[in-house]
């Protein structure tokens, strides 16, 4: 998350906006109560935002007129916080006091969206028939009447997104798209012939299996992923990328102001 400052290094002041599930901004939601805004940033997890809103507002005649939006404020609605990024809406609670009539929002960071997908039976580099790598086209090929995958899906594959995990995995919501790749090598130390070799490997190059019964995108994304890899999966909700660090490097060069 960036955040933007002014020529005297204050935090520039956010606009929220209300917009379609598609994105699309419809207005600025203009009778928010700035008083109980609530912003919880989390570097790598779901942020949230909270904040009422009130039917109506007062022009500068001193009339009653209808408040931007709040007829249109309804669950998987998207919200558009300047400076911070794109939040979903829940389902908002109404209140009416007879003279006062209000809503109370909460929303989550867009990648809450990564809930909904479902990994059901999902194999990765397991070299069975119903194993990802084995379903892409043109890379299976038969040996003495046994099938084997020519490659096999690595962390971070440009050339083919369909061998490429971290793009079969960020593909799953329209878009958002794959980041930074933590270039990094890392050094790994083995035995062969009784010496020690060591080998550098980048995180683009490591190569994980998986075999998930069920679990949803987002939860795999932060708990399995990340511990096999040891990485840090870093979703950016301002520019929809997935950022994709080494454990160990993470924080550091990464021009990420939190």
């Amino acid at each position: 998350m960036q955040i933007n400052r002014d020529y005297y290094n204050r935090i520039e002041p956010s606009r929220i906006y209300l917009a379609t599930p598609s994105k699309r901004i419809l207005c600025t939601l203009n009778s928010i109560d700035t008083d109980n805004v609530s912003f919880t940033g989390n570097a790598n997890d779901i942020s949230t935002i909270s904040f009422t809103i009130t039917r109506y507002i007062e022009n500068d005649k001193g009339r009653r007129i209808p408040a931007n939006g709040y007829e249109f404020v309804s669950r998987f609605m998207k919200l558009y916080v300047t400076n911070i990024g794109w939040f979903v809406l829940d389902s908002p609670v109404s209140y009416n006091t007879g003279t006062h009539e209000y809503k109370e929002i909460t929303a989550s960071s867009a990648q809450v969206e990564y809930n909904q997908i479902p990994l059901d039976t999902w194999k990765v580099n397991r070299g069975t028939t119903d194993s990802l790598e084995m379903l892409v086209d043109g890379n299976v090929e038969e040996i003495e009447g046994v099938e084997f995958a020519k490659e096999n899906i690595k962390f971070y594959n440009p050339d083919n997104p369909d061998l490429s995990l971290t793009d079969i995995l960020v593909s799953k919501v329209p878009g958002w798209k794959v980041g930074y790749i933590d270039n990094i090598p890392k050094t790994y130390e083995s035995i062969e012939n009784g010496e020690t070799v060591t080998t550098s490997v980048l995180l683009a190059d490591e190569v994980g299996t998986f075999d998930i019964d069920y679990s949803d995108c987002y939860s795999f994304m932060v708990q399995d992923f990340e511990k096999y890899f040891n990485c840090v999966v870093e979703f950016d909700y301002l520019n929809f990328e997935v950022n994709f660090y080494r454990v160990e490097n993470y924080g550091r060069d990464t021009n990420v102001t939190i």
